[in-house]
């Protein structure tokens, strides 16, 4: 959100430059370039070139919105546009992991069951099923988990299983 409000705030900046300086152009011939039109031609030839001095003044900072520019408005509104589109990437970065974390914990979930349903059986056809390289797959999907707690927890039950089976 701060992201959002930072680039409105160069968006708007320029904007608001513009206004400031055509109302101040607006007192200034009112209070004072009034009189210098009404003086003489040298007066109104200096009002002239005040008021276009103001006006190309307004066409450049507008024209900051370029990248281009020497102006920094366009430049920081495409480095911030980068950086939300990063933070947006992370995000779906983040919650691709965490989907794919779900459903490695649902696989081990199902593994364990599988090796608890085993123990009740005769040990030779318990170690038909729960070989090492069983243990080793699952082993493998666990090193995948990004949560350190739930990597540990698993890690912790993978190896009460395997010690349950080949310490005899």
């Amino acid at each position: 959100m701060k992201l959002f409000f930072l680039k409105l705030l160069w968006q708007i900046m320029p904007v608001a430059l513009v206004l400031i300086l055509l109302i101040l152009l607006g007192f200034v011939w009112f209070y004072w370039l009034k009189d210098f039109w009404e003086d003489g031609s040298l007066k109104r030839l200096i009002a002239t070139c005040l008021t276009a001095l103001v006006i190309c003044s307004c066409i450049i900072v507008l024209m900051g919105f370029s990248t281009q520019s020497k102006f920094p408005f366009g430049q920081k509104i495409v480095a911030i546009s980068a950086e939300q589109a990063t933070v947006k990437e992370q995000k779906q970065l983040r919650k691709k992991q965490e989907e794919k974390d779900k459903e490695l914990v649902s696989e081990l979930n199902s593994a364990i069951t599988i090796a608890n349903s085993q123990r009740t059986l005769l040990t030779e056809v318990a170690v038909e099923t729960i070989t090492k390289d069983w243990l080793a797959t699952y082993r493998a999907k666990i090193n995948e988990i990004a949560d350190p707690k739930v990597h540990d927890e698993y890690a912790k039950r993978f190896d009460d299983i395997e010690t349950y089976f080949y310490a005899k």
